[in-house]
């Protein structure tokens, strides 16, 4: 379809290999995964983890909501040089969001839908990475 761009990640592909760092602020031994919270300084990040490893999955820089601190983020946010005029975006992975958040904020207009499966992932994203679903940018709980 070619107003609809999907950002597929897999995460062993692209999620960022990381000791845990910093305060742990939330943990969930969820369905799928152990997930880790952690408060550092001003940077808020998701990590996924299980037998000593961890992978990072997002950082929000809470001084700085424009930033995108992790660099597989950065990467994705080219394709939309691609495409015409992108009218929608489905997110496959919602991690901490903010990615999807980061595009609803520079590109308010494109309708976007991050897809997650795991329902806590969801619920410490929105409690500790400020997402905000709106008009524009929804959240679906969904395999």
């Amino acid at each position: 379809m070619r107003n609809l761009l999907c950002f597929v990640l897999l995460l062993t592909g692209f999620a960022g290999h990381a000791d845990a760092q910093g305060d742990q602020i939330a943990f969930r031994e969820s369905l799928y995964n152990n997930i880790y919270v952690f408060e550092r300084g001003e940077l808020v990040i998701m990590q996924f983890g299980k037998n000593q490893r961890f992978w990072t999955e997002s950082v929000y820089d809470r001084s700085n909501a424009r930033a995108l601190p992790v660099t597989y983020t950065r990467f994705l946010t080219v394709a939309l040089a691609y495409p015409e005029q992108p009218r929608s975006m489905l997110e496959i992975g919602l991690g901490g969001g903010r990615t999807a958040a980061y595009l609803n904020l520079h590109w308010p207009s494109l309708d976007i839908t991050s897809v997650e499966l795991d329902p806590d992932v969801i619920e410490l994203a929105i409690e500790h990475f400020e997402l905000q679903p709106n008009d524009t940018f929804k959240i679906v709980e969904r395999d």
